[in-house]
């Protein structure tokens, strides 16, 4: 059985809240799922379009973290626990027309795109790295809005291993 951790006992008033709360708003997309890096491989983030990497090769990302983007609610800490100690994350944002290592979102049914504020879901069929994902994640741009790409895929399918990122 695995441990489960108690959250609520981590968040107090001793640790410091994200400079701003991190809150999607409808329009914005999640990528969520299992993916890899392509070894060498790099891509340039398109204009219109930002990537919020929430997830890394040290820790496994939870549903909460997916459920409270989708819901856009605010998360105002967001972090790890290792050896009864939290340690504070910070997500890496890429702006249009910055490098970006190209990660491949591994198929469906773990690859899955979703629209903050819509019901419609999308599971991807093939591994695509993010190279060949920005021309979909464009047609979700309308013409005037930039459209926030908050990457939640794990780079790990064992979270027992690895701790959750986790969030209040």
């Amino acid at each position: 059985m695995c441990n489960r951790i108690n959250i609520n006992a981590f968040f107090n008033d001793s640790l410091p809240n994200l400079d701003q709360p991190i809150t999607s708003n409808a329009g914005d997309v999640i990528i969520s799922g299992n993916c890899i890096e392509s070894e060498f491989k790099y891509t340039t983030v398109p204009q219109g379009l930002e990537i919020w990497l929430l997830s890394n090769t040290n820790m496994s990302v939870t549903d909460a973290l997916i459920d409270k983007l989708k819901k856009q609610e605010d998360i105002k800490h967001l972090g790890y626990k290792r050896d009864d100690h939290f340690y504070p994350y910070l997500p890496i944002i890429y702006q249009s027309g910055e490098t970006i290592p190209d990660l491949v979102l591994k198929a469906f049914p773990k690859g899955i795109i979703n629209q903050v504020g819509c019901a419609h879901i999308e599971g991807v069929y093939k591994d695509l790295p993010l190279s060949q994902l920005w021309f979909h994640l464009r047609s979700y741009k309308k013409k005037s809005q930039n459209i926030r790409c908050f990457w939640t895929a794990n780079f790990m399918t064992d979270s027992i291993h690895y701790p959750e990122l986790i969030v209040n």
